[in-house]
């Protein structure tokens, strides 16, 4: 797969129609449910139709498509008006390792800089004892997209309507980029 193939876009409620919103929460729950096992109840599903449907209102869901079939999005959102945040970043296994989360990273830093944000920041689940592989992995990579670690927040604190349904006591590890304007 080439990866100039791919397209990304800013999902707008007109493109959303109900298989578009079936297939998008389908695509992410199956990669968090793969890559979160260890964390969630069995039952626990990371979204659904009716979030995607608020966010898309919002124009805070970037996808990445290949050959017209959605193969990976992205959620991010306003912080403030300086700072923004992306999260749910999902890319379909089959296509993972050809730069696609990389592409939707970059894509979301630019437009959080089209809103006038300086600085982006995210949020990885982790567990407060031993380590997950994945999510090591996970700090590795965004460490090299240039995120700093910032802090750790109980998860609890971060999202207690969420909290029940976590099989172990985890963390949030908060991570912050300073993103550049660049010249015309």
């Amino acid at each position: 797969m080439d990866i100039q193939s791919i397209t990304v876009d800013l999902l707008s409620a007109e493109q959303a129609d109900d298989g578009v919103l079936l297939h998008l929460e389908a695509l992410i729950n199956r990669v968090y449910q793969i890559a979160e096992a260890d964390f969630w109840q069995d039952d626990y599903l990371r979204t659904d139709v009716h979030i995607l449907r608020e966010a898309i209102k919002k124009a805070e869901i970037l996808t990445a498509s290949c050959e017209g079939e959605i193969v990976a999005g992205i959620h991010i959102s306003p912080m403030s008006k300086r700072i923004g945040k992306f999260g749910m970043l999902a890319v379909l296994p089959k296509y993972e390792g050809f730069g696609i989360g990389r592409l939707l990273v970059k894509a979301a830093e630019a437009h959080a800089i089209s809103l006038g944000c300086d600085r982006m920041r995210l949020d990885l689940l982790t567990p407060v004892k031993g380590q997950n592989e994945g999510k090591q992995q996970l700090h590795k990579w965004y460490t090299r997209l240039g995120y700093t670690f910032l802090r750790k927040m109980p998860f609890e604190k971060a999202v207690p309507s969420e909290a029940e349904f976590l099989k172990m006591p985890c963390f949030f590890n908060l991570y912050e980029k300073k993103l550049y304007r660049l010249p015309n």
